[in-house]
């Protein structure tokens, strides 16, 4: 569920938001490569599970990367997608992204496995 090392997209995310010119990551990655290249970057970061995790508060100094699925090295986060999609997220979480999504511009990337 973790991969090796980060590529040249968690490198580019990690640069952005060295620079401020990015906010936040959403991720429904499990793995821990954009928290590898955050840090390989100097961003102080957070990582903010948004099953068990309270949202990131607005006044916040750490860049804030949240994981709506999990993450690896938290495996009791690890979720069953079918089960997480029935139930939805909670709604302080829900309020949170649609806050974030419509006061930010946003980057849609990546793919899964082998695509």
């Amino acid at each position: 569920l973790d991969g090796s090392s980060p590529n040249a997209n968690h490198d580019a995310l990690a640069a952005w938001a060295g620079d401020g010119s990015l906010r936040a990551v959403v991720t429904t990655n499990f793995d821990t490569l954009i928290e590898r290249a955050l840090h390989q970057a100097g961003v102080t970061f957070r990582v903010y599970d948004a099953l068990v995790d309270d949202i990131p508060p607005r006044s916040e100094s750490v860049f804030p990367v949240v994981k709506l699925h999990g993450s690896a090295p938290r495996r009791a986060t690890l979720v069953d997608l079918a089960a997480q999609k029935r139930r939805g997220l909670h709604p302080v979480w829900l309020d949170w992204l649609e806050t974030t999504f419509a006061t930010s511009a946003i980057i849609v990337a990546g793919f899964s496995g082998a695509d």
